[in-house]
């Protein structure tokens, strides 16, 4: 079957989307959407001990009033001493300390994005000859998404460094899987609980897929009756046929996704009759097409990934 819509609140599959009513048959969680923060550094060197001296760190922005610049003063001591009062004046700064948690060792100061939405441009910095202070952004910030309909696994507990330590209610951020996932580790499917018309309206984008954005907290359904995702090289999936989840790319692309076949190590078996059945189809596969750039084969399973 093949549906064409130009509202996603009249789809009857929609990936992701929940069929079972809310109670015993439904387990939900939390997810948190990974996010990759920005990492800066500034880095002591040239002498030891350092020269004694003003050292100032010059923020571009966008920051709380704009560009602004932070001064630290030196005594000659060493790169690892003076890496240490740099990173605690940059934390006790009414700007630097509100976007970056900062650390040091052996010289070097990061700093840590606290949200996935700071990206500064790379600071400039001056010095006091020899000693150089050289500044760096170290990692660049990506914003993840994950696809509505796939497969995840349980990320780490903290983004990076302390700076991101804590999810909302007790949320997990949550990952896809790869090539090294086991069926113990494998959660649920990235869910949409409601009807498209209660859902955010990033989600409305007639020619992509529907994906919760870093860092957002969105659903995830453990058990329940829930529309999954099929990958393009499937074949057909129907009631009573096999279900596997692409966990690495080969025959299949989606990571995440459902396949009616094996592809060796790059899938997991899910309806396993030798062990515990952690999936089975429950209604044949669709294909649901909007606008010129989406569209998407879906399929209803019925998951059991109470663990």
């Amino acid at each position: 079957m093949v549906q064409t819509t130009t509202n996603r609140a009249h789809a009857r599959m929609l990936p992701g989307f929940i069929y079972t009513p809310t109670g015993a048959g439904n387990e939900p969680e939390s997810i948190q959407i990974p996010c990759t923060p920005q990492q800066l550094t500034f880095t002591l060197a040239g002498a030891d001990p350092i020269t004694a001296g003003d050292y100032d760190y010059n923020f571009v922005g966008p920051g709380l009033t704009g560009a602004f610049t932070v001064t630290v003063t030196q005594a000659a001591v060493t790169p690892t001493a003076a890496s240490v009062i740099v990173a605690a004046a940059l934390n006790a700064d009414a700007q630097a300390g509100q976007f970056y948690k900062w650390t040091s060792a052996l010289g070097v100061v990061t700093g840590v994005a606290k949200s996935a939405n700071v990206s500064f441009a790379l600071p400039t910095t001056s010095t006091n000859a020899p000693t150089t202070n050289t500044a760096a952004i170290s990692v660049v910030a990506a914003q993840n998404a994950l696809r509505m309909g796939v497969f995840y696994v349980l990320g780490s507990s903290t983004y990076t460094s302390g700076a991101i330590t804590n999810t909302p209610r007790g949320a997990w951020p949550v990952t896809l899987p790869t090539v090294a996932t086991t069926i113990p580790q494998l959660r649920g499917v990235v869910a949409r609980p409601e009807n498209q018309t209660q859902l955010s309206p990033t989600f409305s984008d007639y020619n992509s897929f529907d994906a919760y954005p870093a860092p957002s907290v969105g659903f995830g359904c453990l058990r329940g009756q829930v529309c999954a995702v099929v990958d393009p090289a499937s074949a057909t999936m129907s009631v009573g046929g096999d279900v596997f989840v692409v966990i690495a790319a080969g025959t299949y692309s989606v990571i995440g996704s459902v396949a009616a076949a094996t592809d060796g190590g790059n899938t997991l078996q899910l309806n396993n009759t030798a062990g515990v059945v952690r999936a089975r189809v429950v209604a044949d596969e669709e294909t649901f097409t909007m606008g010129t750039g989406y569209s998407s084969r879906c399929v209803l399973i019925e998951v059991n990934q109470t663990n």
